[in-house]
């Protein structure tokens, strides 16, 4: 009896760490795709240099902190390239030149 209690024991604690570790497992595209993707959108929409530009492009499949949510294109910037500014955002995917 006591042995089958304890292994009932370290099933329930097995399961557990997979379920836990399971959502952290999934599987997200990575920051270089997810900033060409979201890049290639933002060209598509006439590269207007906004801050909403950034946060309103979301990127199927990428959720770098793996909270469950689908991230935006302001997030693969500050992931790809370290930047912050929508101008910089905006230079690194529609060029240096005013539109």
């Amino acid at each position: 009896m006591f042995t089958i209690l304890i292994s009932a024991i370290i099933i329930i604690i097995l399961i557990s760490i997979v379920v836990f570790y399971a959502g952290k497992l999934t599987s997200s595209i990575s920051d270089a795709d997810a900033w060409n993707r979201g890049c290639g959108i933002w060209k598509a929409r006439g590269c207007i240099n906004r801050q909403s530009e950034l946060v309103n492009i979301t990127i199927a499949g990428y959720d770098p902190d793996g909270d469950g949510k689908e991230d935006n294109l302001q997030s693969a910037c500050r992931h790809r390239f370290g930047y912050t500014d929508t101008e910089d955002c905006w230079k690194a995917c529609c060029g240096s030149a005013i539109r």
